[in-house]
């Protein structure tokens, strides 16, 4: 996603791109299942754009696969061959709206934490030799590692 979000100044093509390589790495199945591989995959990809780190999408996803083995192992199903990518449009309905609260937890922390996803133009830093460099002193923002007591 990187790669692609280095050469774009939107993360959403590389978003789609990954998610349709997420669905198909889990199987084609049922065009209802492969669609909520590919909702997860594009979910996982915006949080990790919101968060600026891997942390809630892995979270997501590991969270997800123990809630699926936990259920088939309560229902008998671990000997089934059946994977979320055959799954039937109650089961996506039902797997969407969770992801869904997840994303809207995960986005409701991170907006009241104020993170921030974005380092602020000051702090990027050019390439060595080229007209653009900072040469270090434009990296001091005023009030930043200063304590005030007043």
């Amino acid at each position: 996603m990187q790669a692609v979000g280095a050469y774009l100044r939107s993360p959403w093509p590389a978003i789609a791109l990954q998610a349709v390589l997420f669905a198909a790495a889990h199987g084609w199945g049922t065009g209802w299942g492969f669609l909520d591989l590919a909702f997860m995959g594009a979910l996982v990809g915006w949080l990790t754009v919101r968060t600026g780190g891997l942390e809630a999408a892995i979270a997501l996803h590991v969270v997800n696969n123990l809630t699926a083995f936990a259920l088939a192992a309560a229902f008998g199903g671990l000997t089934a061959d059946e994977t979320i990518a055959d799954a039937p449009w109650q089961l996506v309905l039902v797997d969407v709206l969770a992801l869904s609260a997840y994303a809207l937890v995960i986005d409701r922390l991170a907006a009241r934490r104020g993170l921030a996803t974005v380092v602020p133009p000051a702090l990027v830093v050019a390439v060595p030799g080229e007209p653009s460099a900072p040469t270090g002193a434009e990296l001091k923002l005023p009030g930043v590692g200063v304590e005030s007591r007043g």
